[in-house]
């Protein structure tokens, strides 16, 4: 599929059935809305999106799925593929259920969105994890391990006595080298001296060595 300057729908009664290998490519003018599910059946799929592109009807079976582009991907709805997710570039924002995929998030790439992810969640050097929603305070849910090896991406609200930030919830105590930066956005009065939010339902060991 290549789309330039219009937005695709694909919906209807039926699924989306992959037939081999596909990449689609959208440009920063185009994008897709796939409220239909789409079944890869052991086939390979790579997203190439320049603007914003949505999946509302999930993903399912066995097959690698790559998001690439400068642009988002969201994900809404329930995605039950199994094999890995890659974000090669741009953004994977993940606002449904991600229940069997490993996802892996490489240099240049972002992970976001309000979502549950029932795999392992790795963010590679120079990639990103920007839990929460781009509209609201939020947090992101990992169910399995995350390997946290890249940056962090954080919105907080100091307006209140108790600062409110996003936050990551997770099931084990993150794993990580630490080496990233974190970058925080704040939507209220400056931050002082002294102030502080949390970001990890479970301390992450190596959050000290962050930048």
């Amino acid at each position: 599929a290549d789309g330039a300057g219009k937005q695709l729908t694909l919906a209807g009664p039926g699924s989306i059935r992959l037939q081999a290998n596909q990449e689609w490519v959208f440009s920063s003018k185009s994008g897709f809305f796939a409220e239909a599910p789409i079944q890869l059946l052991g086939h390979n799929l790579n997203l190439s999106v320049g603007g914003t592109s949505t999946i509302s009807g999930g993903i399912h079976g066995d097959g690698v799925l790559k998001k690439s582009g400068a642009g988002t991907l969201v994900m809404e709805g329930e995605s039950g593929h199994i094999a890995p997710t890659t974000v090669l570039s741009g953004t994977l924002q993940v606002d449904g259920t991600l229940s069997a995929s490993p996802v892996t998030v490489t240099r240049g790439g972002t992970l976001s969105g309000t979502g549950i992810f029932g795999n392992m969640v790795t963010v590679d050097s120079r990639g990103s994890l920007s839990p929460g929603s781009p509209d609201e305070i939020s947090s992101i849910t990992l169910e399995d391990k995350l390997q946290l090896d890249g940056d962090l991406v954080i919105t907080v609200d100091a307006s209140a006595e108790d600062i409110t930030s996003d936050r990551i919830e997770t099931a084990f105590i993150p794993k990580g080298t630490g080496e990233g930066r974190v970058r925080v956005t704040n939507t209220g009065p400056p931050l002082v001296v002294g102030q502080s939010f949390r970001i990890f339902s479970k301390p992450f060991p190596k959050g000290g060595n962050m930048s």
